[in-house]
């Protein structure tokens, strides 16, 4: 008797823990209970949405499983296991569960909004969208409905929709970074560039620490051909992620256009060392120094990247453009020859 009181307690615990934000606490409580041998599915299902709330997901899975053997039709837990499976990555089994849950409650919101997240994360745009639009006919004033769609509208490139639907997210009260971040994008990709930098002001407003949004700011500049600004915010985006090396190359490339070739190639230098297997990290190394003369050090860039892609006709020509200029027909005539071969109808147009 005295044991299922201790586990009674144990479980009205871990729920309130859990309710505190107190998860690790929650599930050391929740296991407590079952040792106790309190043998409940409110038990699994509390402590599944613990583990998932601490990203312990396959222990969230293993959880939500023992309460779905128990409970077959356990809805939230059905649509919570789909959405683990998801950051799992494990497609095929999330789309079962919320595709379970979706045929058990055709009127729940919740089903498409979690399914569009898989579709998302899967790279099916078209798919998200159809489902986040199922589910703003279900829950029409769902603001976190049309921030979603806005970013799932904007990854599709159909950018005027992106921005319609972020507004209305805005309208319905959203004033996080992400919207803000998003709708900016969209303007940038439409070339309204002042309208983009605005949002990202405000984006950087609610959230110091956004690196992307500096660095989608620091384009928008670039396409003002305001370089000392797009510098400035490539720079901040570094600070808060130095180990990502496309950033080094999009500052490099803004050193380069006011014509500091030194410090683009000291960018591009730090890139190939975070990412040696990124192409373009030696095309513009090669380009910087092919402004400075060094041709060698331009020759032996394009080599490698000719190496890591070796059907780019591109860089072919790029090459036969170098030894070119260092009068070597021989070798720059085999370099277009080869070009050629990889992109015959452009060897078409040019005898054309």
């Amino acid at each position: 008797m005295a044991h299922q009181v201790s586990a009674k307690q144990a479980f009205n615990d871990g729920k309130q823990l859990i309710e505190a934000g107190r998860f690790d606490e929650a599930i050391q409580r929740l296991d407590e209970a079952l040792r106790l041998g309190l043998d409940l599915t409110e038990i699994y299902f509390a402590r599944a949405e613990a583990h998932y709330r601490l990203q312990n997901l396959e222990s969230a899975v293993a959880d939500f499983d023992q309460v779905i053997r128990r409970e077959p039709d356990h809805l939230i837990a059905l649509i919570n296991r789909g959405k683990a499976h998801t950051l799992l990555r494990q497609f095929d089994a999330a789309l079962a569960d919320l595709n379970r849950a979706g045929a058990i409650d055709p009127g729940n919101a919740d089903v498409p909004f979690a399914r569009a997240l898989t579709y998302r994360v899967m790279g099916q745009f078209d798919q998200a969208a159809a489902d986040l639009n199922r589910h703003l006919e279900l829950d029409p004033q769902s603001a976190d409905g049309f921030e979603n769609l806005g970013l799932v509208l904007r990854l599709n490139g159909e950018n005027e929709e992106a921005i319609t639907a972020c507004n209305e997210a805005i309208r319905l009260g959203v004033r996080n970074a992400r919207v803000f971040y998003n709708r900016a994008h969209a303007y940038h990709e439409l070339d309204r560039q002042h309208e983009a930098i605005a949002d990202l002001d405000e984006a950087l407003r609610l959230d110091p620490g956004y690196a992307n949004a500096y660095m989608v700011r620091a384009y928008a500049h670039e396409a003002l051909d305001d370089l000392e600004s797009a510098i400035a915010d490539f720079s901040k985006a570094i600070l808060l992620r130095p180990n990502v090396d496309y950033y080094r190359n999009s500052r490099g490339s803004a050193y380069t256009r006011i014509g500091d070739y030194e410090l683009a190639i000291a960018d591009h230098d730090e890139a190939i060392r975070l990412n040696p297997g990124r192409v373009n990290s030696y095309v513009f190394r090669a380009t910087d120094h092919e402004n400075l003369r060094r041709y060698d050090h331009a020759l032996e860039d394009l080599d490698q990247a000719i190496v890591l892609a070796p059907d780019d006709a591109s860089l072919y020509r790029r090459r036969a453009d170098i030894f070119e200029a260092l009068g070597s027909q021989d070798r720059a005539q085999i370099d277009r020859e080869r070009a050629d071969a990889i992109e015959p109808e452009v060897a078409d147009d040019e005898e054309s």
